[in-house]
């Protein structure tokens, strides 16, 4: 009897899983069919059908997947038909999807379609992703897809990548300054001890982007006292005058602050150095209440803060409201907000930059105003 049971249920679980099965066909099939006239339409066209499409795959990613996955060796495909297919993978995060991608990357004729595939992969993540990536990365000579590569690692934060991101520090900050802050502005904070570590480089480029990156962009207080141990031993007046600007930013420690311009003030030789440190313990004085004016009354909300940062992330910034978002932060809001700025920048565009700064003044608003004192 007991045993008839368990068969009885063993049959009812059959059947309803197939039932199931069968419902979700058409839904797969309507996508699958949906992904087909996209990769026919318009490139416009395509950017319009592209948000609702993806809603619809971050609804069922695993089935998604499972209906994807054989296609991508479908020789009858077009190579716009195998890029909206690997395009709709990046949505599932399924990471059943890695090896065929890999496959795919090292057999296909079609640049674009490797390419693509390069690009899901640092969508889908995990470590499987990140070698594959960082060794198409080692064996790669050409400098632009080198780029594209490291890029797409610091996507990912994959700190296997950190010791080849250093190289990216060696660009021109004059010609080429955004490729540094792409990188370790995806990176994070993950990247400051890099950074950290290449302020006595030999290099002037190295030097100069490392003390930009760690003080206008990661705003990173672990870099303080570094950089003011730096700036005694810095030889070059650019650097010495970057590590001045970088000081009025990373710094949540007033005392420390006052310390370090109180000293350059009164020790720097330079005239122009000086009277900067002057300038910036004149605005130690005032910066509270001046920040406090400008950012008028903040009414902090967990809630709100929430439904704004969720908006601007899942856009990378383009939807949503800074002002609003700052208006409902706290000081113990600063992970998300970094978590945020990092995502913006996958945008990879000029505009992403600015967004990315908007981000910062929230953050440096709340440790001025709201932080310990």
């Amino acid at each position: 009897m007991q045993k008839a049971k368990i068969c009885a249920v063993v049959i009812l679980i059959a059947l309803l899983m197939s039932r199931m099965g069968r419902a979700e066909s058409p839904m797969i099939d309507s996508l699958m069919a949906q992904l087909d006239l996209m990769a026919s339409a318009p490139d416009s066209a395509m950017e319009r059908m592209g948000d609702s499409i993806a809603s619809k795959i971050e609804a069922n990613p695993n089935a998604v997947a499972g209906a994807i996955i054989p296609e991508l060796n479908n020789s009858k495909l077009t190579d716009r038909q195998l890029l909206a297919y690997i395009w709709a993978l990046s949505f599932t995060k399924d990471s059943a999807a890695v090896p065929p991608l890999i496959d795919l990357h090292q057999k296909h004729s079609s640049e674009s379609v490797r390419f693509r595939c390069l690009s899901v992969l640092a969508d889908i993540g995990g470590n499987r992703a990140g070698d594959y990536l960082l060794s198409r990365f080692d064996s790669e000579s050409n400098e632009d897809t080198r780029y594209y590569l490291l890029n797409l690692l610091a996507q990912m934060q994959y700190e296997k990548a950190l010791p080849r991101a250093a190289e990216i520090l060696k660009v021109d900050p004059q010609k080429l300054y955004w490729q540094p802050i792409f990188i370790f502005g995806k990176m994070g904070d993950k990247g400051v001890p890099i950074l950290l570590g290449s302020l006595g480089d030999k290099s002037k480029n190295v030097r100069m982007n490392a003390i930009v990156l760690l003080g206008q962009w990661l705003l990173s207080p672990a870099a303080a006292a570094p950089l003011k141990e730096r700036y005694w031993q810095e030889k070059d007046r650019d650097c010495r005058g970057l590590i001045l600007s970088a000081m009025e930013l990373v710094s949540t420690d007033t005392a420390l602050s006052r310390s370090f311009f109180e000293d350059v003030a009164s020790k720097e030789k330079d005239k122009e150095l000086a009277q900067f440190a002057r300038e910036s313990l004149d605005l130690l004085k005032t910066q509270r209440e001046s920040i406090a004016q400008a950012a008028g009354p903040k009414t902090p909300s967990a809630e709100k803060f929430q439904i704004e940062w969720s908006e601007l992330y899942k856009s990378t910034g383009l939807r949503g409201n800074y002002d609003s978002l700052a208006v409902f932060s706290t000081y113990n809001d600063e992970p998300k907000l970094k978590e945020l700025r990092e995502h913006i920048l996958q945008r990879n565009s000029d505009e992403a930059m600015g967004d990315y700064m908007r981000v910062n003044n929230i953050i440096l608003t709340n440790r001025i105003l709201l932080g310990e004192k």
